[in-house]
Order: C-alpha cells, then sequence, then structure tokens
C-alpha cells in the first residue's frame, strides 16, 4: 500500500502516471492531491493521456469525477473542496481544492510526496523551509520527497527542513530534479 501526496495536481500526469504503474504491480495506491487554480482542471480535456496509459481506463474515470464537480465555463466549482474518485481496483484519489499554504494538508504520512507546485519564482511560498518542514512532518519513514525544481534555493531549504537532498537526472526536456529523503 502506497500512499503519495502530490501537490500541485495541475493537468493530473503525475497521478495517472502513478495509477498506471500501480495498475500494472497489482498494488494499492492512495493518492491525495492538492490543487489552487481549479481553472487548469477544465484543461485536462484537451490533453490526450488516455493514449499513453496501459490503462486507459484511469483517465476515463478521473474525467467522469471531475465532471461531476460541475464544470462553469472554464472554472470548476470550488463549492465542493474535496473530490474523491475510485481510478481502478484499490486505488484512489482524493482531490483537496484547497491553498496548501494557508490551508491543513491531508492528514496522516505519505510513502511519496511529489512537488508540482508551479515555480520557485511564481510561487515562492510553496518553496520556503517553512512550507519544506510541514512537507517533512507528512513523510512517512523512509519516504522522499521529488521535485522538477533543481535550483539551489530550493535544495537549500529542503536541507533547513530536514530532508537529505540528492540530484538526479530530469524528465525529458529537465536537466535535473531533486530527490530528498526523510
Amino acid at each position: 500500500h502506497t500512499r503519495v501526496l502530490e501537490v500541485g495536481f495541475g493537468l493530473g500526469l503525475n497521478c495517472l502516471l502513478s495509477a498506471d504503474l500501480a495498475s500494472d504491480c497489482q498494488a494499492s495506491l492512495d493518492y491525495h492531491a492538492i490543487e489552487n487554480d481549479t481553472s487548469v482542471l477544465s484543461l485536462i480535456s484537451g490533453v490526450h493521456y488516455r493514449e499513453q496509459l496501459n490503462h486507459p481506463e484511469l483517465y476515463d474515470r478521473l474525467m467522469r469525477g471531475l465532471e461531476s464537480l460541475g464544470a462553469k465555463t472554464d472554472v470548476y466549482s470550488t463549492a465542493k473542496r474535496t473530490l474523491e474518485v475510485t481510478l481502478g481496483e484499490n486505488i484512489t484519489l482524493t482531490l483537496h481544492l484547497r491553498d496548501a499554504i494557508k490551508d491543513a494538508l491531508p492528514a496522516g504520512q505519505f510513502d511519496a510526496i511529489y512537488l508540482d507546485a508551479f515555480s520557485p519564482d511564481s510561487n515562492p511560498e510553496c518553496w520556503s523551509p517553512e512550507f519544506f518542514s510541514r512537507l517533512r512532518e507528512q513523510t512517512a519513514p523512509g519516504g522522499a520527497l521529488t521535485t522538477y525544481s533543481a535550483k539551489g534555493s530550493v535544495r537549500r531549504a529542503l536541507m533547513a527542513a530536514g530532508y537529505s537532498v540528492t540530484k538526479l537526472a530530469g524528465p525529458p526536456g529537465k536537466r535535473e530534479m531533486l530527490h530528498a529523503g526523510g
């Protein structure tokens, strides 16, 4: 059983790839994601992730779940602050529509934390030692945080929060990324 917390759900790619791998491995996955900019959710239907998944039904279930929020032109209703979607057998997504800085983080400890909070320059509060300390408290023993940002200031802030940080090769289009162990 794996518990994941993602800060910055965006277009849902990290969630879908994690759910796809969990399906491949027949593993259970409890995925929590926080998203403050609900307007981005309306863009998910325009990306074609379905064709890139081994289990395309995951995308279909995500889309049905998002439809239940009720689209109002380009902006999803924020009246419902939490969306729970069963993506697959033993795979759940809980999407928290809130501000990760101002609001409480989901309860519990997480094996993996994906920090995809836009960028350190655009919203520095999500990349501060204080915020990383909050995430550190949510990291399970042996758990880790990963982020696409490899900026020195991000690395130093993670270390100040008590993480042990290493640079890894980044995904396509990104030279490096950071891995922070608990």
